[in-house]
């Protein structure tokens, strides 16, 4: 049975989210999942995202939305510099009441023409500007960057899905197991370490 690591993921200081610019060459993410919804905006080079069943292919000058709670993993195909953005499920709910049954699009490739893609596409452009310089204030500027890109999503690119798939359902029923060894271990702990311990409670 395949093990997938829950990731723990931290905000940084000033910030209610985890941003980050990063380069790599040839390195692998194995899968994993958490509460977090992530964008991945591809600054340079190429980056493979799977996710369960599908494997995209993000090119330079394109992003890539994770939902919440999905299983997925990275592969950089040679030398890759990219913006990762990770928001927390609270903040998320905080704005939408229903997220839990809120799924965003993912790939965004049929999407390069539209004005909406643009947009957004502008909008982790200036963002990774922002980061980069880390000016005076620079966070209120991000959060704004942020909030309006969220917007177009929500507004523009996201559904009500009421029938969640039997994976969502497994991780859904772990997530309370998760946050109770979140708060008493420092440890990484795997889905079937998570599974084994709500069989025992």
């Amino acid at each position: 049975m395949q093990q997938y690591t829950h990731e723990t993921v931290k905000s940084i200081p000033h910030l209610p989210i985890y941003c980050d610019q990063y380069e790599t060459y040839c390195q692998m993410s194995p899968s994993h999942w958490h509460d977090h919804l992530e964008i991945i905006y591809v600054l340079e080079g190429e980056l493979q995202i799977f996710c369960n069943e599908t494997n995209d292919l993000v090119c330079e000058d394109e992003f890539y939305v994770i939902n919440s709670n999905k299983i997925h993993g990275t592969k950089s195909n040679g030398n890759i510099k990219a913006l990762l953005i990770q928001i927390p499920y609270s903040y998320m709910e905080s704005y939408i009441p229903d997220y839990e049954h809120i799924r965003f699009k993912e790939c965004y490739r049929e999407n390069r023409q539209d004005d909406k893609y643009e947009q957004m596409k502008a909008l982790l452009q200036s963002f990774a500007r922002i980061y980069q310089e880390k000016g005076i204030g620079y966070e209120f500027l991000l959060m704004s960057r942020l909030e309006e890109f969220l917007y177009l999503l929500y507004t523009n690119y996201s559904r009500k899905e009421t029938d969640t798939s039997k994976e969502s359902r497994q991780i859904a029923r772990l997530k309370e197991v998760l946050q109770y060894i979140a708060s008493s271990y420092n440890e990484p702990v795997t889905l079937n370490e998570a599974a084994r311990m709500a069989s025992l409670s």
